[in-house]
């Protein structure tokens, strides 16, 4: 039969186990946060990259002409 002290320990561990866990948690979730920007930095990078070179090489052609004369 359990003892109370027994008891106790088993709902300590259990304490600890969800302490744990929330710690982990609440980590992921402040790198998460700190990193959305960047996310949403590198997806817009992405969405001008895929059209972007060839609109970066006519403005280079135009200023190229306009330096010419």
């Amino acid at each position: 039969m359990p003892t109370k002290k027994d008891n106790a320990d088993e709902r300590f561990a259990r304490i600890d186990a969800l302490m744990e866990e929330y710690r982990v948690n609440h980590e992921d979730l402040e790198h998460y946060i700190r990193n959305v920007a960047g996310m949403r930095e590198g997806r817009d990078r992405a969405r001008q990259s895929a059209d972007g070179p060839r609109k970066h090489m006519n403005s280079a052609r135009r200023q190229l002409k306009k330096s010419k004369g």
